[in-house]
């Protein structure tokens, strides 16, 4: 049996390419809702737990600068570590105050 050794680079490549050929091919409502991704940027991609209200400011400002707001970017979401470390009683996740 022949191994394929797939790279992380080839994985996103065939990735990127199925999600656009299941993309172009899938129907659309009329109403223009599910004709793009989501349309934003989450702060926990770049910061994870270590944001503040400059950080949030000055990637709003980025998603301008480079013209993203134009194309359909519209949101900023902020993801801050909200959740406790330990769960609950009954294994649910709570709020760390």
């Amino acid at each position: 049996m022949r191994r394929i050794h797939h790279s992380r680079k080839n994985i996103l490549t065939i990735s990127t390419a199925i999600f656009a050929l299941l993309s172009s091919s899938c129907l659309a409502l009329e109403n223009n809702i599910g004709k793009t991704p989501q349309m934003g940027w989450n702060t926990w991609n770049k910061f994870a737990c270590s944001i503040n209200e400059t950080l949030i400011k000055e990637s709003a400002d980025k998603i301008v600068e480079l013209g993203l707001d134009k194309l359909g970017y519209k949101y900023v979401n902020i993801d801050d570590c909200w959740n406790a470390v330990e769960r609950d009683s009954e294994g649910r996740m709570q709020a760390d105050n």
